[in-house]
């Protein structure tokens, strides 16, 4: 049966065309099968990537607060440890303040105290006894 043509009711071919036909129709067959495993595999990847974009966006939606709270951290820290820093200098400055205060005050005490011995010693020199003493040392 190795004919060089095969004969059909409407149309003849040659065997060795015939042979290439039917491959190419074998192909075709697999190809297509290939083809729509293919497709739905990536019709599958599409579904996943989109129910994990749809994940994604709802976890942003959750978490714009906290992103946003990231997001100014750095000022709200820099902000309260300036906060820290100027209630320290503050209170430096109130503790240096009160030390020139009692500075001061131990300063005026002391003054004081000169003065009073001075007007002391001043009202003691006015009285009798002081001057017959002073004049016996002399």
């Amino acid at each position: 049966m190795n004919k060089l043509y095969q004969e059909y009711p409407f149309f003849s071919i040659k065997t060795k065309d015939y042979e290439t036909l039917t491959q190419y129709a074998k192909k075709g067959i697999v190809a297509d099968k290939e083809i729509y495993e293919r497709d739905t595999r990536i019709e599958n990847l599409r579904n996943t990537v989109n129910r994990w974009i749809e994940k994604y966006d709802g976890l942003v939606e959750k978490t714009k607060d906290y992103f946003h709270a990231i997001k100014l951290a750095p000022k709200k820290v820099a902000d309260f440890f300036k906060s820290l820093f100027d209630q320290e200098k503050q209170d430096e400055l109130e503790r240096q303040r009160m030390e020139q205060e009692k500075i001061q005050a131990e300063r005026k005490a002391r003054e004081e105290a000169k003065e009073k011995a001075r007007l002391e010693k001043q009202k003691q020199k006015n009285f009798p006894e002081y001057k017959k003493r002073r004049a016996s040392y002399e």
